[in-house]
């Protein structure tokens, strides 16, 4: 009987990963009334069962044990699974292109550059967070000192100079190639060749609107804002659309 509820927690599992491309299935995730998944799997709690396996309260056995590591399934959680999986590709992103200025877009490709396992991880996302979030660096300086080791930069002040850069140069580009500095509100930098990868997903629209309405950068810069003003940067937003008329 014992066997028989584990062969249908495995096939449920077995279809959670080829829905999801994963086993991190969140807590309160119960199997759905569908096609999909195999009848006797039905309304199934797997959140549940997925935290009872972990914490070696069911199912713990050798034999167990070996058939779901074949799946794939990981025994710690999946925030420390993912935390182990960044650093792996924070290293191979460093190894590859020699820094760790990771555009907030970039996922990781699935290619033999970066480990299997951090295939598709969103690795822009995962810096970003730890930068402003503190994720996982809050709960634990032990994890900060592992992502500083690798070389990730997590103080403010000198991500904020290296990032006043990334804008200026974004704007520099824009201008280039639009021949104007009006930059919608909602407009982020491309994944193109046209554009140097160190800026692809900057979200140039928005950090334009917070330069000009909020201030940022330039209240205590003024160095800042007499650059912008060189390359024409737009104070008032409506200035550009009355010209064009």
């Amino acid at each position: 009987m014992t066997e028989n509820k584990f062969q249908v927690l495995l096939e449920a599992l077995i279809t959670y990963k080829s829905e999801y491309g994963d086993l991190n299935v969140p807590s309160q995730f119960y199997v759905p009334k569908d096609s999909v998944w195999p009848s006797s799997c039905w309304n199934m709690p797997l959140g549940r069962k997925v935290m009872d396996l972990r914490s070696r309260r069911i199912f713990n056995t050798a034999k167990a044990h070996e058939k779901l590591e074949e799946i794939g399934f990981q025994w710690g959680s999946p925030r420390v699974n993912c935390l182990d999986q960044a650093c792996e590709a924070l290293t191979a992103y460093r190894s590859l292109y020699g820094d760790l200025n990771v555009p907030r877009c970039y996922i990781v490709p699935c290619d033999d550059s970066f480990p299997e396992k951090c295939w598709g991880l969103k690795l822009g996302n995962f810096c970003n967070n730890v930068r402003y979030r503190g994720d996982y660096i809050s709960a634990d300086a032990r994890v900060r000192v592992r992502l500083e080791t690798i070389g990730l930069k997590l103080d403010y002040d000198e991500f904020d100079t290296r990032h006043w850069a990334h804008i200026y140069y974004a704007l520099t580009v824009y201008k280039k190639l639009y021949g104007h500095l009006n930059v919608p509100k909602s407009w982020a930098v491309p994944v193109d060749a046209s554009w140097p990868k160190c800026l692809w997903g900057l979200k140039l629209g928005y950090r334009c609107n917070n330069i000009r309405y909020r201030g940022d950068f330039v209240t205590d810069n003024p160095q800042y804002k007499a650059l912008l003003d060189d390359i024409g940067f737009l104070w008032k937003k409506g200035k550009f659309y009355a010209r064009k008329g």
